[in-house]
């Protein structure tokens, strides 16, 4: 049982790229505090197949915030001057910590941009309660909307029963040097339980996958498997009963960002 509480930090996660082009981002300074409550272990008897948080794992104490982003506009938070309704957001639990079983974890968000922008995305471990990068991904986003990033076993070593961080900036023009929006979410990593395994053996259905994991409450590879059934069959049923059911969970900004994005998938 973990259950430590994160002392607040503020720590340059975002500078010197080292992208090809031309200058380097400027540094963003991040707070965030978390309470980190003990990971129990998942319910294998759960019949519901709409996802509820785990149990255990309480919201953060504070929101968590980026600060010193370069643009505070509502235009330069999406990229794109004909949509105001919805910000970069991540498809993540904010009011509590989303799990993920995954060696191969991933991180979708949502920006309704009009143009080709610059995204970065990072994961960063907890230690003594400063984060530490241990992946980074970075890129040139050409599609609209919905986008997500998976990082290889072999760029990761997660351990069991420990906190990380998801972090996404995005610079709405390619070739400038400032990010204009950051935004962050955490992720408990886990052992998957042997019954459980044995129900995902069982099913290669991604449906079914995503299914077991939301009623074993497992948000990321949850989500993970519902993107696929959208991919390969361009079905969006299991992607949107899980917004919809976080949605509700959320409540606040999230869940009108959410719905919104539901609107538009």
């Amino acid at each position: 049982m973990i259950n430590t509480i994160f002392r607040t930090f503020k720590s340059q996660l975002i500078c010197n790229s080292g992208r090809p082009r031309r200058g380097h981002f400027q540094t963003a300074a991040i707070a965030l505090m978390l309470s980190l409550g003990p990971l129990s272990a998942l319910p294998t008897g759960a019949s519901a197949t709409e996802y509820q948080p785990p149990e255990g794992s309480p919201p953060p104490e504070q929101t968590i915030a980026a600060g010193s982003r370069t643009d505070t506009d509502d235009q330069a938070r999406n990229c794109n001057p004909d949509e105001l309704a919805i910000p970069l957001t991540l498809l993540a639990p904010q009011e509590h910590v989303g799990r993920s079983t995954a060696e191969t974890p991933s991180v979708a968000w949502f920006l309704p941009a009009n143009a080709p922008y610059f995204y970065r995305v990072s994961l960063h471990a907890l230690t003594n309660g400063a984060p530490v990068q241990v992946a980074r991904q970075e890129g040139l986003q050409t599609e609209f909307g919905l986008a997500r990033v998976s990082f290889s076993a072999e760029e990761l070593n997660l351990q069991p029963e420990h906190r990380y961080i998801w972090q996404v900036a995005i610079a709405c023009d390619p070739n400038s040097p400032k990010f204009s929006s950051v935004t962050l979410a955490a992720v408990d990593f886990i052992e998957l339980p042997a019954t459980v395994a044995d129900d995902l053996a069982e099913n290669v259905d991604h449906v079914e996958r995503a299914d077991i994991y939301a009623s074993n409450r497992v948000w990321y590879d949850a989500l993970y498997e519902a993107l696929l059934v959208w991919d390969e069959s361009g079905k969006v049923d299991a992607l949107t009963d899980l917004l919809s059911t976080l949605a509700e969970l959320e409540g606040g900004s999230q869940q009108r960002h959410l719905e919104a994005i539901l609107g538009q998938i």
